[in-house]
């Protein structure tokens, strides 16, 4: 019996992730070797942003990133320090079969694999974890089948998703949401201290977009098919909120069907239809129609559906807040359109 405990232990040990800064390189130090080296640092760097202050006092600004910067640094490796410490746990082995048991696709039986991991301050590790392959599926002769990636499960226990951690992510589709441009967002994550190239930040705003529309969409209908079901909230309970939609109108591109004949160098025709997003904002106000400033934001969606669809989907957020009263502004083509109503 110990004989087979030892070598259940000894093949959980080889099948556990491993954390490093490079290839090749050793594997990262456990947290309180990291913070030694951590302290060892900040005092060989603190003699010198002395100095410099006390000869210049207008270096304080430059000082004072520099130091952010050095802790950022520092953060970074304690969190890749327990992160490789918390994964040699057994606990880790329940959250890892679970993930594979919810997949939403067969998987294969799993093999070691490298990937590389961004952290929220911009360090980049080499992981080595379990891979599991999609199931092939089986498919007639001459039918397209479409392609179908498979899982890192432990990855996906921790929310590491594009080579990203979830923090990282946030930060990134949170800024590329309140930026006007991509080039704009990327010049406040470099100032931030994180150098990320145009398409990576473009794909993790997008895939972090796409998760969330699924999250919302998946949500809203379980809401509907258990109408009177879904236990409502009591964030804005006795509160009066407004809920405000307007609408505009873009232009879309979609390729059109492929061509049977098209000359060489020819470009690819498109079609440009119109489509007329709407805009939702939900708020709270007062006996005179004020607005209330809250610690939280104004709940801000937005949809490309029609009229219909937008006033269920605002059903929804409002079951869980539970408002006294509830105003609801539309402005359309006939002018503004005013309902009132009580949950």
């Amino acid at each position: 019996m110990l004989w087979l405990f030892g070598l259940a232990t000894t093949r959980r040990r080889k099948a556990a992730m491993k954390v490093c800064l490079q290839k090749g390189g050793p594997e990262i130090g456990s947290p309180a070797t990291i913070m030694d080296e951590l302290r060892a640092a900040t005092e060989v760097c603190l003699e010198g942003w002395e100095q410099r202050l006390r000869q210049n006092p207008g270096a304080f600004r430059r000082v004072e990133r520099e130091i952010k910067r050095h802790f950022d640094r520092g953060a970074d490796q304690f969190t890749a320090a327990v992160l490789a410490r918390v994964t040699q746990g057994p606990e880790m082995e329940h959250h890892v079969r679970q993930v594979r048991q919810e997949a939403a696709v067969g998987l294969r039986s799993p093999q070691r694999r490298s990937r590389r991991v961004r952290l929220l301050f911009g360090l980049v590790l080499l992981v080595t974890t379990l891979y599991c392959p999609p199931k092939s599926a089986g498919r007639k002769r001459g039918q397209a089948t479409e392609q179908v990636a498979g899982l890192f499960p432990e990855l996906a226990a921790l929310g590491i998703a594009n080579g990203s951690s979830a923090a990282l992510q946030a930060t990134v589709a949170r800024i590329v949401a309140l930026s006007p441009s991509i080039d704009v967002a990327r010049k406040e994550l470099r100032r931030q201290g994180l150098k990320l190239d145009k398409k990576t930040v473009r794909r993790l705003a997008e895939q972090l977009g796409t998760q969330f529309l699924v999250w919302r969409q998946r949500e809203l209908l379980a809401w509907r098919e258990q109408a009177g079901l879904t236990p409502a909230g009591d964030e804005l309970a006795g509160c009066r909120v407004a809920v405000q939609i307007d609408g505009g109108r873009v232009r879309v591109r979609e390729n059109k069907k492929r061509q049977a004949s098209r000359r060489k160098g020819q470009r690819k025709k498109l079609k440009t239809p119109w489509r007329e997003p709407k805009a939702v904002i939900i708020f709270v106000f007062d006996e005179q129609g004020k607005m209330i400033r809250r610690d939280r934001q104004s709940l801000i969606d937005g949809f490309v559906r029609a009229g219909p669809g937008v006033f269920s989907s605002c059903d929804f957020p409002l079951n869980w807040c539970s408002p006294e009263c509830l105003i609801l502004f539309h402005c359309g083509l006939r002018g503004a359109i005013t309902k009132s109503r009580r949950y």
